[in-house]
Order: structure tokens, then C-alpha cells, then sequence
């Protein structure tokens, strides 16, 4: 696993010699440390690191010096791909509330990098991704990275960025979900299965009190979201949703995602061997005959740590941690 470098213009330099990188992405992190034993090269802010093919890199933003007996040691740490695009934010037109798009996936996540200024950054291919958005309203305010993986996740697919050596290419991909856990003894997990939680959301929106806008939704015990109420009595576990700004179909429709979001079939923790090759938002099943817990889960955290030559990755699954909505 070669890593190489950019100047401050992104025009590739070259391999790093016996590099040591420390990353995580997902729903947390974002972010990498970097040595490295090049002679006579200190890297600096704006520079890009990574291995080509993969999405491991990123950018450098500073630099930690350690001082011992006249030796000095130098650690570099950076926002990845992903956190660069968690450091931007998509934002509605003027004089609109949200920003709505549709059409094939690539499109929409290229007038995306446009228009939060990164098309430096990454390329997004000309071909169509062959995944289809029919309408999708954006979360006011939330980042390029949370918005686009909630767009596709609604459409059963992911993001893929892989770094080419001066830039990071992006395009709408499948999801896939790897049902081998529960066989596969090269693999570790403990998971949790909720039985009965969060099935019923009542959304109060615009006005006050008899004439104030309500919405309820329900969600069915293998997690069917509709306005039909299936489980009741001491099975029924009820909440309630402020958004007192809205009213309507704009009300109903943000309550359903809400339940939609809080409603967790559970949660695995796990370590799975890199040839498996999972990526965020990818899925990962587990099973125990024992008890019949079956769970299925999206991967949200990936840590991968390069030494040596080798990469070590862990694999996080668990449940979506989407922001709120902005009024």
C-alpha cells in the first residue's frame, strides 16, 4: 500500500517513504494523522495524501512537531475525503426554504460539488450512475457529506470516492449488504436487537393548541412505516416531534422520516477482514441461531490504520445518526 503526495497545486510528487496512517470516516471523525520518513520533505497546508484506488486520504491541515534531544519528529493531520465534505455546507436558494433536486444520482452530486465550491477537489463521472433520484428536498443547512449519503441511502445506494492522485473522484454506487457474519469465523461481532421501541411519532407542527397542526405515524414490529397502527398496548412506545413551523404534507412527510430515523432494528459491533471490502453505508447481517437475533445494519464508522505496508481496517456497524432538520 503505496502513499503518495501532492504539492500545494495537487500535482502528484511522488511515493512517501515508510509511511504510518491513522484514519476514520463515517458518521464521526473524518479526519487522519500522517508520518512519514521521506528525507528532507515536510508537508504542507493544502497538500494531498492517499492511496491510489482507494478512498484513503485527504488533505493536510497541520502539523504536530515533537522535540526530543535535538530530534525533531513531525506528525500531520488532515481532514479525508469525507471530512472535507462535511466542511461544507449545502445551502437553499435565495428566497427558497430547501433546495429539491432529481434526476440521475452523478448529476445531482456533481451540481452539489459545484455549488459548494469543490470541484477542485473532486471529479464526479460524466456517465449516468443508472440510479435514479425522482425528488429529493435537502435538510436546510446540513453538509455535503451528511446530505448526499441521505439522499442515497432513501435510494438504496451509496457514495464511492476514490483518490486518482490529484483529486478524489465521487459517484453514486449500489449499497450491497454482506450476509456472511454469522458463518464467517474470521469475524467477531456482538449484536443487540431492540424488540420493542420508538413505533409511534406524533408530529406537532404550526398553530397552538386545538388548532394546532398534528401528524401521527406509526411503525409495524419489522419496522413497516405507515399511518396504520399495528402495535398497541404495552408494545406501543409513543413520542412526540416538535416542528412548529410546519404544517400539512410538510409536516406529515417530515414525521414519517423522523420515525424513520429513530425506529433501530439494532445495532452490531464488529471486526471484518479487509478482503471483504465494506464501505460506508454498505450493509452487514448478523445471525444467532440460539436466540433467532437476526440484524442488519449499515456500516457508519471505518477506522483504518497503515504500518509497515500492511492496513489493518475495523468496520463500525450500527444505526444512523442524521442530523435534525433546521427550521
Amino acid at each position: 500500500m503505496d502513499v503518495t503526495w501532492t504539492d500545494t497545486q495537487h500535482v502528484p510528487q511522488g511515493e512517501l517513504v515508510a509511511p504510518t496512517l491513522d484514519l476514520q470516516y463515517g458518521d464521526q471523525g473524518n479526519d487522519f494523522e500522517l508520518t512519514h520518513a521521506t528525507p528532507g520533505l515536510i508537508l504542507t497546508d493544502g497538500c494531498y495524501i492517499g492511496i491510489e484506488g482507494t478512498e484513503h486520504g485527504g488533505r493536510i491541515d497541520g502539523v504536530k512537531v515533537d522535540m526530543q534531544d535535538g530530534h525533531a519528529d513531525y506528525t500531520y493531520t488532515g481532514r479525508t475525503w469525507h471530512g472535507i465534505l462535511a466542511g461544507k455546507i449545502i445551502q437553499p436558494d435565495n428566497g427558497q426554504d430547501r433546495l429539491t433536486m432529481n434526476g440521475d444520482a452523478n448529476a445531482i452530486i456533481k451540481t452539489i460539488v459545484n455549488r459548494v465550491g469543490l470541484a477542485s477537489t473532486f471529479t464526479v463521472p460524466a456517465t449516468p450512475s443508472g440510479i435514479t433520484i425522482g425528488s429529493y428536498t435537502f435538510h436546510r443547512y446540513c453538509t455535503a457529506w451528511d446530505g448526499l449519503r441521505m439522499m442515497l441511502t432513501g435510494a438504496g445506494a451509496r457514495l464511492a470516492l476514490t483518490y486518482t492522485g490529484d483529486t478524489c473522484r465521487l459517484e453514486a454506487v449500489n449499497a450491497t449488504t454482506y450476509e456472511g457474519t454469522d458463518s464467517d469465523q474470521r469475524i467477531d461481532f456482538t449484536a443487540e436487537r431492540a424488540y420493542t421501541q420508538i413505533n409511534h411519532l406524533i408530529g406537532l407542527g404550526k398553530g397552538e393548541l386545538k388548532a394546532r397542526a398534528v401528524t401521527h405515524w406509526y411503525a409495524s414490529a419489522n419496522g413497516t412505516i405507515s399511518q396504520t397502527q399495528s402495535l398497541t398496548g404495552d408494545r406501543e412506545i409513543t413520542q412526540t416531534y416538535e416542528l412548529t413551523t410546519s404544517e400539512g404534507a410538510d409536516l406529515s412527510n417530515k414525521t414519517r422520516d423522523k420515525l424513520k430515523e429513530l425506529w433501530k432494528q439494532g445495532t452490531i459491533d464488529l471486526t471484518i477482514p479487509d478482503d471483504i471490502d465494506l464501505h460506508i453505508d454498505d450493509k452487514a447481517k448478523a445471525y444467532d441461531t440460539t436466540t433467532g437475533v437476526g440484524v442488519t445494519s449499515p456500516i457508519v464508522r471505518i477506522v483504518v490504520k497503515l504500518a509497515n505496508g500492511i492496513t489493518n481496517t475495523t468496520y463500525e456497524a450500527g444505526s444512523y445518526d442524521w442530523p435534525d432538520e433546521e427550521a
